[in-house]
């Protein structure tokens, strides 16, 4: 993971939440830098949350974008590896997967 995507990660978390363990060992693999809040001891973030229309946890987010659940941090995760390998390759000037 690059440096500027290890950063901005924010957890909504619950006590005893199997998945939440589960995002943060994919996070925590990942080299990423995650600030843990817990939406049991918060009543405005617990009330964040059904604001924006979801029911469990964890949520997650990366500098500021909702990435969603652990099932789809998996794919975020995949995606910004893509992505960074992607880096590597020189410029053609083609677009590869035309």
């Amino acid at each position: 993971m690059r440096d500027s995507d290890k950063t901005g990660w924010v957890m909504l978390k619950q006590p005893n939440c199997t998945y939440c363990e589960k995002a943060l060992d994919m996070l925590m693999d990942a080299g990423a830098q995650v600030r843990m809040l817990d939406i049991s001891t918060n009543k405005a973030l617990k009330d964040f949350v059904r604001f924006q229309g979801l029911d469990t946890v964890p949520q997650i987010y990366h500098q500021g974008y909702h990435v969603g659940g652990s099932d789809i941090l998996a794919d975020y995760l995949q995606n910004l590896a893509f992505f960074e390998a992607l880096d590597g390759i020189e410029d053609q000037g083609e677009f590869p997967f035309a």
